[in-house]
C-alpha cells in the first residue's frame, strides 16, 4: 500500500511539471523574433463592418507570447496576423512555408484579426524557406 502511495504521488508530481520538463520561455513582445509557418489568407471585418483581407502565418509549432499592455501571455499561439510596415510583398508568399523577422504584439484594434500580430518592417525580412 505504501508503494501504491509513493507511485501517485510521483506520478501526481510528474503530470504537475508538464509531460516534457520545462516549458519553453515564451517570445518577447515589440523585439525582434524570426518565425517560420506557412503564409494563409484571412477575412474579417472591422467596427464598421467592412470586410477587410488579411494575411496570417501559420506556425510550424504552437508558441507563447509574453504578456504586453494591452494582453496577458497568451499560450498555444499558432496563428498569427502579418503588418507589413513597408511594401513588403506578404502575398507573393501565399501557400508558402517563409521564415519571418518582425516584432510580435497583441491585439487591440478592430483591424486585428488573431490574438497575436507580427509587425514586418523591411522588405527583407520574409524569405521562403524549404521543409525541413
Amino acid at each position: 500500500m505504501r508503494r501504491l502511495k509513493f507511485g501517485f504521488v510521483f506520478f501526481v508530481l510528474f503530470i504537475s511539471c508538464g509531460w516534457s520538463g520545462a516549458e519553453e520561455k515564451p517570445y518577447p513582445t515589440h523585439k525582434q523574433v524570426e518565425l517560420t509557418g506557412v503564409v494563409r489568407e484571412g477575412f474579417g471585418f472591422d467596427a464598421n463592418r467592412k470586410r477587410e483581407e488579411y494575411f496570417f502565418l501559420r506556425l510550424d509549432k504552437a508558441i507563447s507570447v509574453d504578456a504586453d499592455q494591452f494582453s496577458d501571455e497568451r499560450k498555444g499561439v499558432r496563428d498569427i496576423q502579418l503588418v507589413p510596415l513597408s511594401d513588403v510583398a506578404i502575398g507573393s508568399f501565399l501557400d508558402k512555408r517563409i521564415a519571418i523577422k518582425g516584432k510580435l504584439f497583441h491585439s487591440f484594434s478592430a483591424h486585428h484579426h488573431k490574438k497575436v500580430l507580427l509587425e514586418v518592417g523591411e522588405t527583407n525580412d520574409a524569405r521562403a524557406v524549404s521543409k525541413p
